[in-house]
């Protein structure tokens, strides 16, 4: 489904950011205000974030048509599609307060991603170990 591409990517961004404005800092790597089919791609693998379809998510938030679209998602496109939160009045001002802490941003991200994939890991694990008990027994009633 198209519209849960774009859900997923904002359910994504709300575990790991304070606000829109953190998540846009995060992607965009070199800083040029312009995100890519790139950056996008290459944030969200090291954010363990799964999208459905992020071209379609990546086209959605490049504008509203064909003819606005431009190959690169600008602060505005993301953060008035993705926001989870207000939007402060001044764009230009929240998006320079983010990226005065992008170090702190990435570390965050980075450090809730971690815990996120250790407890995936120690579910699964505790998962695995219950059905061997399971299967142990079964193998001594029958």
């Amino acid at each position: 489904n198209k519209v849960s591409s774009v859900e997923a990517l904002q359910t994504g961004l709300k575990k790991r950011f304070d606000s829109v404005y953190d998540a846009y800092v995060f992607f965009d790597i070199n800083g040029d205000w312009n995100l890519t089919i790139v950056e996008l791609r290459l944030m969200l693998k090291s954010l363990a974030v799964e999208v459905p379809d992020i071209d379609y998510a990546f086209r959605a938030l490049d504008g509203d048509s064909k003819s606005t679209q431009d190959g690169a998602i600008d602060p505005k496109e993301f953060t008035s599609i993705l926001a989870w939160h207000k939007l402060k009045p001044n764009l230009t001002h929240a998006m320079s307060e983010a990226r005065a802490r992008r170090k702190q941003i990435m570390a965050k991200a980075m450090a809730l991603t971690q815990a996120e994939l250790a407890i995936a890991s120690a579910q699964r694990k505790a998962d695995h170990q219950a059905h061997e008990k399971q299967a142990e027994r079964r193998k001594y009633e029958q």
